[in-house]
Parts: structure tokens; C-alpha cells; sequence
């Protein structure tokens, strides 16, 4: 099983998406800064690897969310699925859901069932789905989400390379690895085009293929890529140094 993951499209430092009439006032203008400074916050507390801490926080991004937006509006669906994928991180799977699965609502209901944001939730919710041994809702929510992202993006953006990838890791991990390896190969493509060869996006994508190649024992190519992904690494590494 691949030891390494794309990210789904949606992650702690996504931006808050607003719809519908836009407001200059005074008032509206504040709570949009309180709402960035606590989702600032839970990042930071996050990529620090205290998410216990962080998770105070996002609960207090989650209750201003409403309170300034309502329960019913895009901004506090991103406050919740935030929440979600901290508390799926400490292990705390069955809140993660539901506050998933209410986000999904929110956002299908407000923005529409081919949104592209609704196409992120889904991907964060298959990936709770697969973990927890429910591959085949997992399976139909990334087919969907992969769909809904070729649609809004294109199919060489890279978003659609991050759906082909989720898809293709739950193939794996269910020993379907004729029906991953395209999914995996097509996702590689994508990210060298739009990344760039040397992006850390496309060292994760080689490393994810090659270990699928070692598992049908193709030794020598996965050897190969193993040493294209290491010198992306080596390379990355270096510039971060600098």
C-alpha cells in the first residue's frame, strides 16, 4: 500500500468562499477579519502538530462563523469541514463525519451540487469513508468528485489529478491495481504539465506509482522513480535551506 498521499482539494488553509450579494458595510468587514485571524490560527496550530490546541480554535472559527453567516451559508460549511478534518486527525472519526456530511448539505444546497467546492467536500469525506473500511461509498464519492472537478477545471488541471489520485489509492488499497496504475499514470501527467517537473506534488506521484510497480514486481522501473522523486525531494530540500 502507498505510503504517500496527495492532498485533497481542500485543506486547514483553504480560502473562505463568500457568495451572494456582497456587503461593504463596516460590521461585515470586521467579521471577515476575525473569521481569517481564527482560521489563520488553526493553520499555524496545525502545521505546528498541536491540533489539539487547534481545535479550540476552529470550534471558535465554527461559532463566529455562524453566528456573523448562519448555519445555512458556505462560510460556516468551510468553519465545520475545518473542524473535520482536525478532529478526523485525532482520531475522532465519527464527529469528523457528520460535521463532513453537513458541510456536504450546506454546500450542494447553496452553491449546487457541481460546485467545485462541493467536489472538495466530497473528497474529504470519501478519504474519512476509505479509512473507516467503506470503500464503496468511498469509491462512488470520488468517482463524483473526480467528475465534478473535470468539469469546472478541465481535465489537466491539477485538482483533477489530485481526485485520480484518491481514486486510485482506494483501487490499491482494494487490490484493483490494473484499474489504478492508468489513474496513477494519468495524475503524474497532469502535475508535471501543470506544476512543473520538479514540483514535491510530482515526487509524492512517482513514489505512489512506483510502489504500486514494486507491487507487481516491476522492480527496475520502480527503481526509476524512486530515483526521479528523491532528487524532486533532494532539490526541494535544498531550496528550502537556502
Amino acid at each position: 500500500m502507498p505510503a504517500y498521499r496527495l492532498p485533497v482539494v481542500f485543506v486547514l488553509a483553504c480560502t473562505l468562499l463568500i457568495v451572494g450579494a456582497v456587503t461593504n458595510s463596516r460590521a461585515r468587514a470586521q467579521s471577515d477579519t476575525e473569521l481569517d485571524e481564527l482560521r489563520r490560527q488553526v493553520g499555524q496550530l496545525h502545521q505546528a502538530g498541536k491540533d489539539s490546541e487547534a481545535i479550540v480554535v476552529a470550534e471558535r472559527y465554527v461559532a463566529e462563523a455562524q453566528k456573523h453567516y448562519g448555519d445555512r451559508h458556505p462560510a460556516y460549511a468551510a468553519a465545520i469541514s475545518t473542524l473535520a478534518i482536525l478532529l478526523q486527525n485525532t482520531n475522532r472519526p465519527n464527529e469528523a463525519e457528520q460535521l463532513m456530511r453537513r458541510a456536504l448539505r450546506i454546500d450542494e444546497a447553496s452553491l449546487g451540487p457541481e460546485h467545485s467546492t462541493v467536489g472538495g467536500r466530497l473528497n474529504i469525506l470519501a478519504i474519512l469513508l476509505k479509512d473507516t473500511n467503506r470503500t464503496a461509498e468511498a469509491e462512488s464519492l470520488m468517482r463524483r468528485a473526480l467528475a465534478i472537478a473535470e468539469k469546472n477545471f478541465g481535465s489537466e488541471h491539477a485538482s483533477v489529478a489530485t481526485a485520480l489520485n484518491n481514486l486510485a489509492q482506494l483501487l490499491d488499497d482494494t487490490n484493483r491495481l490494473a484499474e489504478a496504475e492508468p489513474l496513477m499514470r494519468r495524475a503524474l501527467a497532469i502535475l508535471e504539465k501543470s506544476l512543473g517537473p520538479d514540483h514535491p506534488a510530482v515526487a509524492i506521484a512517482l513514489d505512489n506509482l512506483a510502489q504500486l510497480l514494486q507491487e507487481t514486481n516491476r522492480a527496475i522501473e520502480a527503481e526509476a522513480l524512486m530515483r526521479q522523486a528523491l532528487a524532486i525531494h533532494e532539490k526541494s530540500l535544498a531550496r528550502t535551506i537556502m
